[in-house]
């Protein structure tokens, strides 16, 4: 197994947001690969060691670069954060770095960033600290405001829903009573109606009965 380790000296890496600020960056790493005769594979490649190891430092340096580079674009961080996205990075630059290796060398290789180191003393980390700490904080209280009208158009949604179904329900609570009191109408027709009824049958009765014992009183 052949390692070389690999470190890029500081370059700029711009904000998106701040395309006028930039903030040094540097990354160390290696690269790993197996060839069972190391000499005999550089002979075939017509290089020396010190030659093929500065070939492929160049394009670790390329292709790295590149991907740290476009990192703040890419993944909509602050340039003050892409060591948060060392894993993202390492895996993009390893696809271009593999690719190349297996294509112009023949070789299989494992790549890995091990650190992406921001120069924190510079001025132009600084300056981009004290604009990322503001906008943060703008945007903090920009989303909180949005939240708390997003909260208040919930409730007065809420309060028109209920409002709204407290209107349905009280047209319900009408029309129950509205039937009801209809039913209780009819029924009461229906009861004095059939009192009527009975008493007409009974004031009939008597009144047959009264006229069969004139009738009767008469005839004696």
């Amino acid at each position: 197994m052949i390692q070389i380790g690999f470190g890029i000296p500081y370059f700029d890496v711009c904000d998106y947001r701040y395309p006028d600020y930039a903030v040094p960056v540097a990354v160390r790493g290696n690269i790993s690969f197996q060839v069972k005769n190391y000499d005999k594979f550089l002979s075939k490649l017509g290089l020396t060691e010190s030659a093929f190891q500065a070939q492929i430092r160049n394009v670790i340096n390329s292709a790295t670069r590149k991907y740290v580079v476009n990192a703040p674009i890419a993944f909509s961080i602050p340039a003050i954060q892409i060591d948060r996205k060392l894993i993202e990075i390492t895996n993009k630059s390893a696809e271009e770095i593999r690719a190349i290796a297996k294509n112009t060398y023949g070789i299989d290789v494992t790549f890995n960033i091990t650190a992406i180191e921001l120069d924190k003393y510079s001025d132009g980390y600084k300056t981009l600290s004290v604009l990322t700490r503001e906008l943060t904080e703008e945007q903090a209280f920009a989303q909180q405001e949005i939240a708390l009208d997003e909260l208040e158009a919930r409730k007065r949604i809420e309060l028109n829903a209920i409002a709204g179904k407290n209107d349905i329900d009280l047209e319900d609570y009408r029309e129950n009573l509205r039937i009801a009191r209809d039913e209780k109408e009819n029924n009461t027709k229906k009861k004095i109606k059939s009192l009527k009824l009975t008493i007409g049958v009974i004031v009939g009765a008597v009144l047959a009965v009264v006229i069969a014992l004139l009738v009767v009183f008469v005839i004696k």
